[in-house]
């Protein structure tokens, strides 16, 4: 067996473990777990946004968010000043279980238990350097897979981006404006590591 082979083949298996640690003790799949987790570090977001950080179409989003309704785990409420707005928020029941699965997930440190510290940063400087290499179009489609949290950190730094440049903040944008920019400002290098 080639070693790319072998690299790729433990690769699948880590990807693999990393999901089955992630997913215990929890009962939504994973797009819903997702809206969870950014509603956990951003509460109250309007549903435009929420899609945006995810990567998601808005219609995906609205079919996600009303299953986590229908868990009694979010609630959308109009926005006091604009009632075509809706945020959604997430419920006790939502924040106790997401902050449960946090705490969970917090145990997957046991993948890397063989290791030492300088070990586990010459590992991430190798995968450093291998992500590195990949073409725009793979950079992105990886993207979307993007831990929640890191993405909305991300997504401030590109809100900040846009109103430094256009002088408006984000939620004035009409949704194809906001595409237009962020592939310009993807093009130009201004995401700052967005799609990395």
């Amino acid at each position: 067996m080639e070693i790319r082979e072998m690299l790729i083949n433990k690769i699948n298996q880590i990807a693999v473990a990393t999901r089955i640690i992630g997913n215990k003790g929890t009962n939504h799949p994973a797009g819903q777990q997702r809206v969870l987790e950014v509603l956990h570090k951003e509460d109250g977001l309007i549903q435009s946004y929420l899609a945006e950080v995810l990567d998601l179409r808005p219609s995906s989003l609205a079919e996600l968010v009303k299953k986590l309704e229908m868990k009694n785990a979010v609630t959308r409420i109009e926005d006091a000043q604009d009632k075509r707005i809706k945020r959604v928020y997430l419920t006790p029941s939502g924040r106790a279980h997401i902050e449960q699965l946090l705490q969970h997930n917090g145990r997957q440190d046991n993948l890397f238990e063989g290791l030492t510290e300088s070990e586990l940063q010459s590992l991430n400087t190798l995968l450093d350097k291998v992500m590195a290499s990949w073409n725009d179009e793979l950079r992105q489609q990886t993207n979307r897979f993007m831990n929640p949290g890191k993405r909305l950190e991300k997504m401030e730094q590109f809100k900040q981006a846009i109103f430094e440049q256009t002088g408006k903040d984000m939620n004035e944008l009409t949704f194809k404006e906001l595409r237009s920019l962020r592939r310009d400002m993807f093009r130009r290098g201004a995401h700052n590591g967005t799609d990395k």
